[in-house]
């Protein structure tokens, strides 16, 4: 559990429970009742007021992002027993304008389909966070232990513009 100023932030990793191991870039293509069992049942025991995930879109397309997205839809929508609740906020991860602008030489290699990196009007978000320096550092080293999916990116981009690229947090409420 984290309290960094936004409330109570849990996090659990699917497969923990259960034994189960998720391997990147099967997601996709498996059956997704145990992942969506598991969720609910964190779902259950937390009894989260907002989930943050990808939208359908899966923010740029990848198919596991896309698969993660369908499964939350799916766990918000039952308790672990199957049965309807009511549901916590959902939220999906989205793209500012000025964002879209500024990076999208940037994001167009990213692509994996035609209906990628959602831009959404400020004016329609439902968190719109700029990071201060300290929240930043923090981000940026959680996101340095997944060295193979961000060292390139950081690399090519430079220090400071890869500051610029992970300093926002934008999240759009959930349209399915």
């Amino acid at each position: 559990m984290l309290d960094g100023g936004l409330g109570r932030i849990e996090h659990h990793f699917l497969g923990e429970r259960t034994g189960s191991c998720y391997v990147d870039g099967s997601l996709a293509y498996g059956s997704p009742e145990r992942p969506v069992v598991e969720l609910a049942e964190v779902i259950d025991e937390v009894e989260p007021d907002t989930v943050l995930t990808f939208g359908p879109d899966g923010m740029t397309g990848h198919p596991d992002h896309r698969a993660v997205s369908a499964w939350t839809w799916e766990a918000l929508g039952r308790s672990a027993l199957g049965q309807p609740r009511a549901g916590a906020r959902l939220l999906h991860a989205t793209l500012t304008g000025e964002f879209q602008r500024e990076f999208a030489g940037v994001a167009e290699p990213m692509d994996d389909g035609p209906d990628v990196f959602p831009v959404c009007p400020r004016s329609r978000l439902a968190v719109d966070l700029q990071l201060g320096p300290a929240d930043l550092d923090r981000k940026i080293a959680a996101l340095s232990a997944h060295a193979s999916q961000v060292g390139p990116l950081r690399e090519a981009l430079g220090e400071q513009r890869y500051r610029r690229f992970v300093a926002g947090e934008w999240f759009r409420p959930a349209v399915m």
